[in-house]
């Protein structure tokens, strides 16, 4: 399934999820980032634009996506990935040959405002070679129906591409987002009572006697509002395409992608002992990536008798 740039405008997604839960069997359920996607019970392998780059730290932005592909099921096996519910992949805009600015403004509930920039810009044209740009730039400040929550987000792609007699195209991008984020995760379960004292830290609500479900307001915050999550990601890649005929034609493709990380959250454990008093506990969660993916394909069509492949 395939949701154009159309598509993501008119639903006006913002993130993953928002789209993701257009395709049947697809879920969407973790808060802290696009990871929690999962494909027929089972997480997706993560393509950019036909690259392996199957990492998650964060909700990625769409604001530089063309287009989203979802392919569910043994489909997947034409990537050569072993994910047994399928892949998504995320095709990037890319410069083009006309001169043109975009401009988006969106203003909604709950302190909701982003601002979006998109200028492609041609820098050549000539008989055997030409060269284009382009740059997105948008910003994201908005809160939440739940106090404390907020998401600051900062996103840029500059792209340049030559385009040499037609036949060889070289696309070079550079990606980045910065996120400041304080997310509250919902109310947990609280419950008053006595909890068995042999095993304290396995106590379950059935297992009480004579306690109470505190009946908490939704709005409810479990951590600080100091929690929340600081990330930069950058991701750069060059992709080569040469035709040799109408039919046959090669691409080599290098990503290298780096992620800084860190996130401060703070959670409730179990009851201690037989009071029923419930502990929190902080947590200072670091978490830094470095990864490089490459490829380089053949494709092509030739018959077989009166079969095209």
């Amino acid at each position: 399934q395939v949701f154009n740039e159309d598509f993501l405008d008119d639903i006006g997604a913002n993130k993953l999820d928002h789209a993701i839960k257009y395709v049947s069997n697809v879920t969407a359920g973790d808060q802290r980032s696009d990871g929690g996607i999962n494909i027929r019970g089972f997480g997706p392998t993560i393509y950019q634009d036909g690259l392996s780059y199957n990492f998650s730290n964060g909700f990625r932005a769409l604001d530089g996506i063309e287009r989203i592909e979802v392919i569910k099921g043994a489909s997947a096996a034409l990537y050569d990935t072993t994910a047994l519910g399928g892949i998504i992949n995320f095709i990037h805009k890319r410069p083009h040959q006309e001169k043109e600015t975009e401009v988006a403004v969106t203003v909604g509930e709950h302190s909701f405002y982003k601002g979006v920039i998109d200028h492609n810009q041609p820098l050549m044209e000539g008989d055997n070679l030409s060269v284009n740009s382009r740059f997105i730039l948008s910003y994201e400040d908005s809160e939440s129906w739940r106090p404390f929550s907020f998401v600051e987000k900062l996103y840029f792609m500059p792209s340049i591409e030559f385009n040499f007699n037609d036949k060889t195209i070289v696309n070079f991008r550079l990606e980045y987002q910065e996120d400041d984020t304080q997310q509250n995760f919902a109310q947990p379960y609280i419950f008053l009572g006595t909890p068995p004292a042999d095993t304290p830290s396995q106590a379950t609500l059935d297992a009480f006697s004579g306690g109470t479900l505190v009946n908490l307001p939704h709005g409810f915050m479990r951590g600080e509002p100091t929690d929340g999550k600081d990330m930069e990601a950058t991701n750069a890649a060059v992709t080569v395409t040469h035709w040799f005929n109408p039919q046959w034609s090669m691409r080599f493709a290098l990503a290298a992608a780096e992620i800084d990380q860190e996130r401060l959250e703070t959670f409730i454990s179990a009851p201690q002992g037989s009071v029923a008093v419930w502990p929190r506990f902080q947590q200072d969660i670091p978490v830094d990536f470095y990864g490089v993916s490459s490829e380089v394909s053949l494709v092509g069509t030739f018959d077989t008798g009166a079969v095209t492949h």
